[in-house]
């Protein structure tokens, strides 16, 4: 099964390729964006990036077009992207073999086989959307399996991650981070400045700023920004259309400038907040 969805002026897109137990998705952002969470429990999970114009971070370190993630259930994950990317990602129902963390693959040779396989396949979908049932689509089913086989075979675990950004040491950098984490958790809806959330963790603004860019690739500003954008857009799908308004979801979150806070939500997730109030988030 072949499903597409575009919002052309904020240059968003998203196609999916359902082929056997796997479930292909290509994505294409116009905008930075950051997604942190959880993989699914069940099945397994890979991303890999695509065309990218600038620095990308998988949990603070750094990535680049052509690299992919192997997910491991149970552990969170961050990815941030400070430009317009392309990306793609390969569910599986088959559970993927324990790793003990997520595994970060830079190696060309075992990604790009991989990678041109799926800008294939998701490329032939979009002309013929019948492929996942025709003998073409057996085939291109036959060859993910045996690109991913090399993906995740023996090996795959033990590639070496990059060094860390320079900077502060690593176990520091953690603890400020979860910090935040903690500090931003009890706050939720509530506005919080740059200076008021490195008070909160106990070091200078500057250090915070050098934390966020080494980690996120952006600094503390634009992930605050990132935090109130999803955060509306999370309660703007739960609500109610026909008692909440979206001046009120905004007011909430101490958003105060309207047109301006729309037009970065809209680039960000390809629709007004109007229109995910009454039709829910963008997805298939």
């Amino acid at each position: 099964m072949w499903c597409t969805g575009t919002h052309s002026e904020a240059q968003w897109e998203l196609n999916r390729l359902e082929l056997g137990p796997f479930t292909l998705q290509h994505g294409h952002v116009g905008a930075a964006n950051l997604v942190m969470g959880e993989p699914l429990p069940s099945g397994g999970l890979i991303y890999l990036l695509g065309q990218s114009e600038g620095a990308s971070r998988f949990n603070g370190q750094a990535i680049s077009g052509g690299n992919a993630v192997l997910f491991e259930p149970g552990h969170d994950f961050c990815l941030s992207h400070a430009h317009p990317h392309d990306w793609f990602t390969i569910r599986t129902t088959q559970p993927a073999p324990a790793q003990g963390s997520h595994t970060l693959l830079h190696e060309a040779r075992r990604v790009e086989p991989l990678l041109r396989t799926v800008t294939s396949l998701m490329a032939t979908a979009a002309e013929a959307p019948g492929l996942a049932a025709s003998p073409a689509g057996t085939v291109g089913r036959r060859i993910l399996e045996a690109r991913l086989s090399r993906l995740s075979g023996p090996g795959a675990a033990s590639e070496p991650s990059p060094a860390p950004a320079q900077g502060r040491p690593p176990r520091a950098r953690q603890a400020i981070l979860e910090a935040c984490h903690d500090v931003l958790g009890e706050l939720d809806h509530t506005p919080v400045s740059v200076n008021e959330l490195a008070q909160a963790c106990s070091v200078s603004a500057r250090t915070l700023q050098t934390v966020f860019n080494d980690y996120f690739g952006f600094g503390p500003s634009r992930f605050l920004q990132y935090r109130q954008l999803y955060r509306v857009h999370r309660d703007l799908v739960e609500a109610d259309p026909a008692t909440a308004t979206v001046s009120d979801i905004l007011l909430s979150h101490g958003v105060w400038s309207f047109s301006h806070f729309s037009r970065r939500y809209r680039a960000l997730f390809g629709q007004t907040p109007g229109h995910t109030l009454r039709r829910g988030g963008p997805g298939i």
